[in-house]
């Protein structure tokens, strides 16, 4: 029995080193039916309990592995006693994968781990406090999450431990947590500490890989392109350490890469290509990764090419996927949250096909989403209005102008109750100018140039740029174009404050508002954002 059951582990761990975790699963499968035989209480089955549970949830079976890590923690506490470090492993594995689930339970297991760790004096509790900051993070508790990550650190400086991992690891989470703060240069300095130490050790990996790349979007912001993209190359190329474990790390790097070559150097055919290896690496993991991520950049690439073939493909994909998750959905059967999923991803293809003015298409989806949006997330909803503003372009479009007036009524009334935002109300006077009512569109406009001014008296700075655009644009489609120039020259100057002046994000930006001006047949304006967006570049 023993011979067999060491077997499996050992064919099982050969297996987790490639990160073959479906063939890993059935030899600790294997392993834990030998182990049984050994009676309950016998260290080997809470060994295999533990290793088969860490594969399934890596396959992402986390019930089933949450499940297999309580019945371990029974057999470890009846066989070391309630004090032991294996019991204060096992609780920490338990509130890791506890974090998806329920906070209370989560938190409660990774404090009883702490507790145990320190009785024992074992300095593997940072691990767990690290793990119980994260949860805190998770749950919008963050002064909590800081206070525990500051104590921490303070504490393994001044008493290093001999796993220097640890310190690592510690570095890096408050790294990650001052830097979702908007604190880049003391997350940038910590991270920039974290980095070598979790590089030099093979257990860390994907905490170095985490490191790169969070390095890279730092110095993506601060405009340091080379540094960026040194430090995604490194992310990349510390991933294929663990390619499956690093996935999803993997992937944002090459999007990341992408978005850096679609910004900066303009070279779309690479932004392109490292898309395609962002989808392989997505696909390629176990279980696959969402692709999400990879379509909003294939987005902002077209608006560029002006190639949507693909982008087209991955909406259509996503959106049938969530769908048919909806649409089978026995009576009462939960459907966790997919409805959202596929109203969001039918959204994005119909303005999409109406980008294409395929309009029949577009209608198709665009009247499915008006109708899930309505049933399921209430009429003030961000879904929900988008959704009506799409289909009333549509209807505008094809020439049912009813229908399309219908929904602008609609949609005033709600801004008469101060229920939808500007940038939104802005979309609907094309509409009404093409159905008619100029007289409508000259008042709404009226009415959102009063609410940005009081927006931006009350220090909404980061809100005038794309607010006073919007109403730049809507003065265009009224054919005021004196006032159309005058706002959008607030609104460069708004961006200027925001990205300061000869930043190649306001170069990109400005460059974003001159094909959509080119679109609408506003020539002039796009022409003058085109060139202030090339002598910008022209100065890098």
């Amino acid at each position: 029995m023993f011979q067999k059951w060491q077997q499996c582990i050992d064919a099982a761990r050969k297996e987790c080193e490639l990160e073959n975790w479906q063939a890993a699963e059935k030899h600790l499968a294997t392993a834990l039916a030998e182990a049984e035989r050994f009676g309950y209480n016998n260290t080997r089955l809470c060994e295999s309990l533990c290793k088969h549970a860490e594969v399934l949830a890596n396959l992402g079976r986390v019930g089933e592995a949450l499940d297999e890590l309580d019945r371990a923690l029974g057999i470890a506490k009846n066989a070391y006693g309630p004090v032991h470090h294996e019991v204060a492993t096992i609780l920490t594995q338990i509130g890791r994968l506890g974090t998806l689930y329920t906070l209370d339970e989560a938190e409660k297991n990774l404090k009883q781990a702490i507790l145990v760790y320190r009785e024992v004096k074992d300095e593997r509790s940072a691990l767990a406090i690290e793990q119980l900051a994260h949860l805190y993070g998770m749950h919008g508790r963050q002064d909590e999450a800081e206070s525990l990550l500051r104590d921490l650190l303070e504490d393994l400086e001044r008493n290093p431990p001999a796993d220097q991992s640890l310190l690592g690891r510690t570095l890096l989470s408050l790294g990650n947590m001052c830097m979702s703060y908007d604190d880049d240069d003391e997350a940038a300095v910590l991270i920039e500490r974290a980095l070598p130490i979790l590089r030099d050790d093979p257990e860390c990996c994907q905490q170095a890989v985490d490191a790169a790349s969070s390095l890279g979007k730092h110095y993506f912001g601060k405009e340091q392109f080379e540094e960026a993209e040194d430090a995604y190359d490194q992310a990349i190329e510390l991933a294929t350490n663990r390619p499956q474990a690093c996935a999803r790390y993997t992937a944002e790097a090459l999007v990341r890469l992408s978005r850096l070559q679609t910004v900066v150097h303009q070279n779309y055919e690479l932004a392109e290509e490292l898309l395609v290896q962002a989808m392989d690496a997505c696909e390629a993991a176990v279980p696959p990764l969402s692709v999400s991520l990879v379509r909003a950049e294939y987005a902002r690439l077209a608006q560029r090419t002006g190639r949507y073939g693909r982008v087209e493909a991955l909406d259509k994909l996503l959106f049938q996927n969530y769908k048919s998750i909806v649409d089978n959905a026995l009576g009462g059967e939960p459907t966790y949250g997919y409805e959202m999923l596929a109203i969001s991803h039918g959204q994005q293809l119909a303005e999409l096909l109406c980008k294409q003015k395929k309009w029949k298409d577009a209608e198709e989806y665009s009247r499915w989403v008006t109708k899930m949006a309505d049933r399921y997330c209430g009429e003030t909803a961000l879904y929900t209005i988008q959704s009506a503003i799409t289909l009333a372009t549509i209807c505008s479009e094809t020439l049912q102008v009813d229908e399309a007036m219908k929904i602008c009524d609609r949609l005033i009334e709600l801004d008469g109750r101060d229920e939808i935002d500007c940038l939104l109300l802005a979309r609907v006077v094309p509409i009404l100018v093409r159905t008619g009512r100029r007289s409508d569109g000259e008042a709404l406009v009226s009415r959102l140039q009063s609410r940005i001014e009081n927006a931006a008296l009350d220090g909404m700075r980061d809100y005038n740029a794309s607010a006073y655009y919007r109403l730049a644009l809507a003065n265009k489609h009224l054919g005021r174009m004196e006032e159309a120039r005058e706002l959008m020259a607030i609104a460069v100057s708004e961006l200027e404050e925001e990205t300061g002046s000869d930043s190649i994000f306001l170069a990109f930006v400005l460059e974003d508002w001159a094909d959509e001006l080119r679109e609408v047949d506003g020539e002039e304006m796009s022409t003058v954002l085109s060139s202030k967006a090339a002598d910008i570049r022209a100065k890098r």
